[in-house]
């Protein structure tokens, strides 16, 4: 990188403004690449949701195993 301090008024403004405009084109490429992960996110919705439900229905296969268990326990 160059010395700043040699640079004119007009050449460091110059460089300024390209700079923020490179800025705001990484920003936007950033965002585009966040919205586009959250699309196939998205669209595994339906994957996400079997996944969570049969979770849900081993805890609730567990619970009544363990209920049963403690119903039989409790017989004795």
């Amino acid at each position: 990188m160059s010395d700043h301090r040699n640079l004119t008024r007009e050449k460091l403004a110059h460089l300024i403004g390209e700079t923020e405009q490179t800025l705001s084109e990484l920003k936007q490429e950033m965002e585009r690449r966040d919205e586009a992960a959250q699309h196939r996110e998205l669209d595994r919705l339906e994957e996400h949701l079997d996944h969570a439900e049969n979770g849900l229905r081993t805890v609730r296969d567990f619970f009544r195993l363990l209920t049963a268990e403690l119903r039989k326990s409790g017989q004795s």
